[in-house]
C-alpha cells in the first residue's frame, strides 16, 4: 500500500540556467495570513498580501536551505532561512527583534524568479540571532537572523500572478 499521493513521472536533465541566492523576502505575522493550497498542483497562495513587509537585502546576504529529515518514525522538511542585515542601527535592531521574538511566515523570492512559501503549516521559529561589529575595517557590521520552518513537505511554490504582482508592489515603509 502506498503511503503517499505522489507518483513518479521522470525528469529531463534540463538546462544550465539556474542561479543561487535570494532576491527578496517578505515577512508577515503568522496570525494575519491564511493560505490556500491547490490539492492537485500543490501550489499555494496567501489569501491576502496586505500583512507582508518586504526585506531587500544585499546580494549574497540571504539563503533558504531545505533538508528532508528522516528517522524511524517520521519524515519532514526543515527549511532554514538565514538573513544577514548590513549595518547595525536602531531601526534594524527593532526589525531583527521582531523577527526573533515574533511568529512569522515568509515568502522568499529566489534568484531564478521563483517564490517559495515558508511557515504555512505553523509559524517560523527563530533558531539564532547575532549582532556583530567586526574587528577589521573589511569585516561585516551586521545582524544575522536564522528562522526555521518545519513542515510535512518541502516549501510550496507561489505562482499566482495576482499575489506576485501585489508582493512586488510592496515598498519599505
Amino acid at each position: 500500500m502506498a503511503c503517499t499521493s505522489y507518483t513518479l513521472s521522470g525528469l529531463n536533465a534540463g538546462c544550465k540556467d539556474s542561479i543561487g541566492g535570494v532576491a527578496k523576502i517578505w515577512l508577515a505575522d503568522s496570525d494575519s495570513v491564511s493560505w490556500t493550497i491547490d490539492p492537485t498542483s500543490k501550489q499555494i497562495k496567501p489569501d491576502a498580501t496586505t500583512a507582508f513587509k518586504v526585506y531587500k537585502l544585499r546580494r549574497g546576504a540571504a539563503s533558504a536551505t531545505s533538508n528532508w529529515v528522516v528517522n524511524d518514525n517520521n519524515a519532514y522538511s526543515q527549511t532554514d532561512l538565514t538573513m544577514n542585515i548590513a549595518k547595525m542601527e536602531t531601526s534594524k535592531r527593532m526589525e531583527v527583534m521582531g523577527m526573533l521574538m515574533g511568529q512569522t511566515t515568509a515568502i522568499v523570492k529566489d534568484m531564478n524568479g521563483k517564490y517559495w512559501a515558508l511557515g504555512t503549516d505553523r509559524p517560523l521559529e527563530a533558531t539564532a540571532g547575532t549582532g556583530e561589529t567586526g574587528t577589521a575595517a573589511s569585516d561585516p557590521n551586521q545582524y544575522t537572523v536564522s528562522l526555521q520552518d518545519e513542515a510535512p513537505e518541502f516549501p510550496y511554490e507561489v505562482v499566482d500572478t495576482t499575489t506576485i504582482t501585489a508582493l512586488e508592489a510592496i515598498t519599505v515603509a
